[in-house]
C-alpha cells in the first residue's frame, strides 16, 4: 500500500485531538482517533512527529491548506516549478515517475537554470 502524506489541517486537528484530550491520550488511541476520522491509518511514529515541536507552529495558524504538506520554502524554487511542470505533462500521457528520474531531470535542468541564479 503506498504511503500517503498528511496534510497539515490534519496534523493541526490530530494535535487538537491530544491536548484537548484530558488525560493525553496514548498514541495508540490517537491512531485509532485518526482513522475513525480521516478513513486511513497513520503509524505511530506519525503521531509522535505530528505532536513534536517541528509542528507546533500549525496552532498559530489561521487557515491552513487542505493538500498542503511542506513547511518550508524551495532551495531552487525556478528548477522546482519546471520540474513540477515536467511532472505533470509526463503524468498526463500516462507515464510514472520515480525519484531517481526526478533526480537526473533535475541535475539537467540544475544546469539549463543555473543562470539564473547566479
Amino acid at each position: 500500500m503506498p504511503r500517503i502524506g498528511v496534510f497539515d489541517a490534519e496534523r493541526k486537528a490530530l494535535h487538537q485531538f491530544y491536548y484537548r484530550s484530558k488525560p493525553y491520550p496514548r498514541q495508540k488511541e490517537c491512531v485509532d482517533w485518526f482513522q475513525q476520522k480521516y478513513g486511513r491509518k497513520i503509524a505511530q511514529s506519525t503521531v509522535s512527529k505530528s505532536l513534536s515541536d517541528s509542528f507546533k507552529h500549525l496552532d498559530d495558524a489561521k487557515s491552513l491548506s487542505s493538500i498542503a504538506y511542506r513547511q518550508w520554502q524551495a532551495l531552487w524554487p525556478i528548477l522546482e516549478v519546471i520540474l513540477f511542470s515536467w511532472q505533470q505533462k509526463i503524468e498526463y500521457r500516462g507515464g510514472l515517475l520515480s525519484g531517481d528520474i526526478l533526480l537526473a531531470q533535475s541535475a539537467i535542468g540544475n544546469l539549463a537554470t543555473l543562470h539564473y541564479y547566479v
